[in-house]
């Protein structure tokens, strides 16, 4: 009698696990990503930035446009099945690239500027081209500073449903160096050694002032944070142009100013380097190099 009671137990426990798991295994298969619907992108910043996603469980939605259009010949094949959203507003203006280059899936791309899914106005598609080989996609094109785009990322082929990281990378619009630096293509600036010269540039916009790359120095393998100098040969025949504005300052700094659109990045030059010429190299967080060169005179 006890043995079939136990029994009975023991079929039952196992009957309602079975039918547990048969409830839940169909819920967790179904659960969508956060950013599987437009309305609800996910936003990234910045001019440059790098993402996890995934398209598992993620669904097209009604009126989802079809994200793969550029190539009429094999278009109709590669729609975008599972599609994920991402919203960028375009710091400045400049060249851009998003890709899917790391992906385990077979990758859609495509970027639209517009606030809604029935308005959306395509900018660039792309499925499987640019990243030398494999399932990434990439696309490049030219943002305007302020205006938001939408990024979806969707699957097709027979890798579908997994994870990717989707990169994206802007160019700041660096204009100057303004007076009373000159570019080393005008002249080489002729300074004393030891003043703190003002160097000014703009950016298309205030970027904030986490602006300038880091770099590791090979000898000694310390971080630095640029801007930096590095000793060069001085050219007799260079046209040089004085520096005509110093200002006080007991170590280098950065601010900017919102009236003129203006960033001005404060040199303090070392004594030490009269009779010597460098080099300025700005390097921004957009990989981007700036240089100037000086002649420095006690």
């Amino acid at each position: 009698m006890v043995r079939t009671i136990r029994r009975t137990y023991i079929a039952a426990f196992t009957l309602m696990t079975a039918m547990a798991l048969t409830l839940t295994l169909p819920s967790l298969a179904s659960a969508a990503p956060a950013n599987d619907n437009f309305a609800d992108a996910q936003t990234i910043s910045g001019v440059s930035a790098s993402v996890e996603g995934t398209t598992a469980g993620a669904t097209r939605e009604i009126g989802e446009p079809d994200h793969y259009t550029s190539n009429p010949i094999d278009a109709d094949w590669w729609l975008g099945d599972h599609t994920v959203w991402y919203r960028w507003t375009a710091p400045s203006s400049g060249l851009t690239s998003v890709d899917t280059c790391t992906a385990n899936i077979d990758s859609i791309l495509a970027v639209y500027t517009g606030g809604s899914l029935n308005s959306l106005s395509r900018v660039a598609d792309n499925n499987n081209d640019f990243c030398g080989g494999g399932w990434g996609s990439k696309v490049t094109f030219e943002a305007t500073a302020g205006t938001t785009y939408q990024i979806a990322v969707g699957d097709a082929g027979g890798l579908r449903e997994d994870t990717f990281t989707l990169n994206l990378e802007s160019e700041y619009t660096f204009s100057g160096f303004f007076s009373p630096v000159d570019h080393p293509e005008v002249a080489t600036n002729k300074a004393k050694a030891g003043s703190a010269i003002p160097v000014k540039f703009s950016l298309g916009g205030d970027q904030g002032l986490d602006i300038f790359a880091t770099g590791t120095n090979p000898t000694t393998n310390e971080t630095f944070t640029y801007p930096t100098s590095t000793a060069m040969a001085c050219d007799s025949t260079a046209r040089l142009d004085a520096i005509e504005e110093t200002v006080t300052a007991g170590g280098s700094s950065l601010q900017y100013d919102a009236s003129l659109d203006q960033y001005t990045y404060v040199w303090k030059t070392d004594k030490a380097w009269a009779g010597t010429c460098r080099q300025l190299i700005v390097k921004l967080d957009d990989g981007t190099y700036h240089r100037a060169n000086f002649q420095f005179v006690k």
